[in-house]
């Protein structure tokens, strides 16, 4: 045993670099060319990006001279965003419908300053949500010819780009006519790709290689499966946070109430659709993001009404179904009901791509949410019996 100890080896801490947070055999810091782009470019970037040792940002903002990182919690991130002069003709990278492409401007129109979402694609939606000064800023998007080649990240789908392809995409697109920047912006692309063909080479032992993770075990609860019979598909709007607010008022002590309620029972479908009063239904922003008509909101009933229409509408044996667990949790802290709650995205099975399309009840925004989840819960109720 004492043999043992004495040849062991400790495994050596990497000495990093400050600047890209990559181990020092590993540094490009001094490849990384000047980009003397004309653009002014500004990142956002989520907090949880910040010490990321694949983030291309901070690449980035090394490489342009004009180019200007934020990176915060949410609400000091606005505040700033707030507080920052942009120039007149400033847009945001980001996808949408009818977004125009950032390459089908004339020279005159061209924009001056872009500014880019720095995180995974749900911490992007969460800035564009949660940044109330975006949400007012023309859109422009990309069309990438190819897939993206950041291969040490896994990314949603197979035509997502790292924010430095991205901003090398918008960048030659807005500025066709300057050889300079665009041999400059080659050489930036010829430091990403060397940068990911070294990681790629590194023993597999000291990186999480960039593949999709391997799905489970079918584990479909056995009440999916079958008649449903019992099954009620449920979905539930909550009361807005502070999302747009950028003072440091603390937020609510008590957990998030319903506003607007739906759900589907599967063996009749029967329905049950209600709106719950809560000031923040007076907010015709968050009113339109719920996609809730006057009318809607003028039927709100009281908090003690919907418990007990709700209460009414479900039997003893009903087995509810969610789309995620922060509806559960909705149910659950709010004390709505007991019943057993079966969350669909804790389910390990295949996406059903051809199963039937379900029309929504409404034209609300939790009409179309139900009725997505109810086109899911169809579909598992079409999978082989076998074990849970």
């Amino acid at each position: 045993m004492r043999e043992s100890q004495d040849t062991e080896t400790a495994v050596p801490y990497a000495i990093r670099c400050v600047r890209c947070f990559r181990p020092m055999d590993r540094c490009y810091c001094d490849s990384v060319p000047s980009v003397d782009n004309q653009t002014n470019v500004l990142i956002l970037q989520h907090r949880r990006e910040r010490e990321h040792p694949f983030n291309t940002a901070r690449i980035v903002n090394m490489a342009l001279k004009r180019c200007r990182l934020i990176v915060n919690h949410t609400p000091e991130l606005a505040r700033q965003f707030a507080e920052t002069k942009l120039d007149a003709n400033t847009v945001v990278l980001y996808p949408g419908d009818d977004v125009p492409l950032i390459g089908d401007f004339d020279l005159a129109d061209r924009p001056t300053q872009l500014v880019v979402l720095d995180g995974t694609w749900h911490h992007t939606k969460t800035l564009m949500r949660d940044v109330p000064g975006l949400s007012s800023l023309p859109r422009v998007r990309l069309a990438p010819p190819q897939p993206g080649q950041y291969r040490i990240r896994r990314e949603p789908n197979d035509h997502a780009l790292s924010t430095l392809e991205a901003v090398v995409a918008a960048l030659q697109q807005n500025e066709p006519e300057s050889a300079t920047v665009r041999e400059q912006l080659d050489q930036l692309m010829a430091t990403f790709h060397a940068m990911v063909d070294q990681q790629l080479k590194c023993p597999k032992s000291n990186w999480r290689a960039n593949t999709r993770r391997t799905v489970g075990a079918p584990n479909t609860p056995r009440a999916l499966l079958g008649s449903q019979e019992n099954i009620v598909v449920v979905y539930g709007e909550q009361e807005q946070g502070d999302y747009r607010s950028t003072d440091d008022q603390p937020r609510p002590k008590h957990p998030a109430k319903p506003v607007y309620w739906m759900a589907q029972r599967m063996s009749s479908g029967e329905t049950f659709e209600m709106a719950i009063e809560n000031d923040c239904l007076n907010d015709s922003y968050f009113a339109n993001r719920l996609q809730l008509s006057a009318s809607q909101i003028q039927s709100a009933v009281s908090a003690d009404e919907f418990r007990k229409q709700w209460q009414l509408f479900l039997r003893p044996s009903d087995i509810l179904v969610v789309h995620h667990a922060g509806l559960a949790k909705l149910i659950s802290v709010n004390k709505l009901c007991d019943h057993t709650c079966l969350i669909l995205k804790a389910i390990n099975a295949p996406d059903p791509e051809s199963s039937t399309s379900v029309a929504p009840i409404n034209e609300t925004r939790a009409a179309e949410r139900l009725a997505n989840a109810i086109r899911l819960t169809l579909a598992l109720s079409q999978q082989p019996t076998g074990k849970s």
